[in-house]
């Protein structure tokens, strides 16, 4: 069997005009008067077997709502239903079922089904088709009971309980149509069955730990007492930072009250001093105003006044280029250059004054910020000293806390229980693809190193590459020779080097005479000695020097003796 839940709707006529008549085809704009598919119809909770009756009644029903919630003494607050009260679903069997499958067996499936739901309390209507295949029946529910007049939801358990009793209807039946569904729900059956045995596990657990709790300390184990000592001095530390941290940020809120206000404070008895200031200066600048008005009903009045706007147009840059006369002259002719000129004088003045007395608050206010940056900064290193005392003794704790879990572990016989909490965490190293054996094993294992094997030697002088030549005109010296240890090597028999090509490897050995020993030194270095074989760059530095007008080159002085490192003959 299968069900179909159609969507909530709010007409009840327009539910019965499909379900009561044949379907419209294609292009017809009303439902068709025919009913030649339905098979028959019942209802539930009604007075009547008609079903446009039943269908008036259900709409009556839905419409006085309210007043059944009155009679029923339930009040009418409360959330709305947004969803209207027309409800209707289906039950279809499979086409091989049409046989052994009568009116009885689908009414009561009809009903069992809305036992499930819930809803069989409520008025309904059941109308069989015979369009199709499979045999089915539409179930038209009113939500809205009759006796209370509230609207029952359709909620997503009840749902699932109606496709599970399906599932059930079709074992009881000995016929599984639908086999998804049944394996479906078969694992829902196992799944919860876990559920269920990790869930009395979890409470067997916490039903242990409440009881260990719960025993008195005498009769607790060590680890148990441990264990509690541990986790509150966890929550003891957590709580000390907090505290820490409540205290700094109440520190700081004083500091920033207090000093809030001191400035507030300040700056009233600023304002209060300044008072009797400001009342002075207006009277003033009211009796100045009142003499200039004096001075302007007169010839020598105006002329004074003129004098003063000049004076007061040369103060605030407005004179330019003009004279001093010129300016007189012509403020003297114009009442508005005086007047304004008055004007600028009074705000000038006022201004003046004001700045004089916020220079003196500002004086008072930066000293006071002085004095609270300098209480935030000594409390920001009392807060540092006293988390720094904190931080070292909470590590002393933990660390008496891990001495303690180490000693009971050690007590403990062994191969009981699950290792520390610092030892769980240690992962044994791999062991190498290559080297599977330990390393003390390998080294072990390993074959000795060969010791070098000793070759004979015997001293020999060995030259040392020529010098090259000096561009100031000397002659390079000889190279000079030392006393090293040469490895005596079983050469080959060579044929005579005349017999053989001389390659650039065997100059130096045509060069040398054929004797081991190394002719000696010459002992006279002041003797004519044959040129290197470099004649051109001889060659060019003579010319240069020529060139140069050095005349003729001069010969080498005698070098001495005692420079040469070779060994004496």
């Amino acid at each position: 069997m299968n069900f179909q839940l159609a969507p909530i709707g709010h007409s009840f006529k327009g539910s019965m005009a499909y379900y009561l008549h044949d379907k419209r085809q294609e292009g017809d704009a009303q439902h068709p008067q025919t009913a030649e598919r339905v098979a028959w119809t019942e209802t539930r909770n009604l007075p009547t077997d008609g079903p446009q009756t039943a269908m008036r009644i259900m709409i009556a029903t839905a419409s006085q709502a309210d007043a059944l919630k009155a009679a029923a003494g339930i009040k009418s607050t409360g959330r709305k239903a947004t969803a209207g009260p027309v409800f209707a679903f289906s039950l279809a069997w499979h086409p091989s079922e049409s046989d052994a499958l009568d009116r009885a067996e689908m009414t009561r499936a009809a009903d069992h089904a809305l036992k499930v739901l819930g809803l069989d309390h409520l008025q309904a209507v059941l109308v069989a088709h015979r369009d199709t295949a499979h045999p089915h029946v539409h179930v038209i529910v009113n939500r809205v009971d009759p006796n209370t007049g509230k609207t029952e939801p359709i909620r997503k358990p009840a749902v699932l309980a109606l496709d599970k009793w399906a599932d059930r209807y079709e074992k009881e039946r000995g016929k599984i149509v639908s086999p998804n569904r049944a394996e479906k729900y078969d694992e829902i059956e196992r799944k919860r069955a876990q559920h269920q045995d990790r869930q009395k596990r979890r409470d067997h657990d916490r039903q242990r730990r409440q009881d260990a709790q719960a025993r008195p300390v005498s009769e607790k184990s060590p680890g148990a007492m441990l264990k509690e000592l541990h986790d509150a001095q966890k929550a003891r530390h957590r709580q000390e930072w907090k505290d820490l941290g409540r205290a700094d940020k109440a520190a700081r809120d004083q500091i920033y009250t207090a000093f809030g206000g001191r400035m507030k404070e300040a700056a009233a008895l600023h304002k209060a001093e300044c008072k009797p200031i400001w009342a002075a200066h207006f009277r003033q600048a009211r009796d100045s105003r009142r003499a200039f008005e004096r001075r302007e009903r007169n010839l020598a009045g105006v002329i004074v006044n003129a004098m003063m706007a000049t004076t007061q147009q040369k103060i605030s840059g407005q004179l330019g280029n003009r004279g001093v006369l010129s300016a007189t002259f012509g403020n003297a002719l114009s009442s508005q250059a005086r007047a304004a000129a008055f004007a600028a004088a009074e705000v000038t003045s006022r201004g003046t004054l004001q700045r004089q007395l916020k220079t003196i608050l500002d004086r008072d206010m930066t000293d006071l910020r002085a004095q609270r940056a300098a209480a935030l900064s000594k409390q920001r290193a009392d807060f540092a000293a006293t988390r720094t005392a904190l931080i070292a003794r909470q590590d002393g704790e933990k660390m008496k806390m891990r001495e303690a879990w180490r000693q009971h572990y050690e007590r403990r016989p062994a191969g009981r229980g699950r290792k520390p909490y610092w030892k769980a965490q240690e992962k044994p190293a791999p062991a190498s693809r290559e080297n599977p054996l330990p390393k003390k094993e390998f080294d072990r294992a390993r074959a000795p190193t060969p010791e070098p094997r000793k070759v004979a030697s015997a001293p020999e002088y060995v030259a040392r590459p020529a010098p090259a030549p000096s561009p100031t005109g000397e002659a390079p010296q000889p190279p000079k020779r030392s006393l090293q240890e040469v490895p005596q090597v079983e050469r080959q028999q060579q044929p005579p080097a005349s017999s053989r090509p001389v390659m650039a490897k065997d100059w130096d050995a045509a060069a040398k005479p054929q004797q081991q020993e190394a002719a000696p030194p010459p002992k006279d270095w002041g003797q004519e000695k044959p040129a290197p074989a470099q004649p051109e760059m001889r060659k060019d530095w003579s010319e240069r020097a020529f060139e140069k007008g050095r005349g003729e080159i001069k010969p080498l002085p005698a070098r001495d003796r005692s420079r040469d490192d070779g060994p004496e003959r």
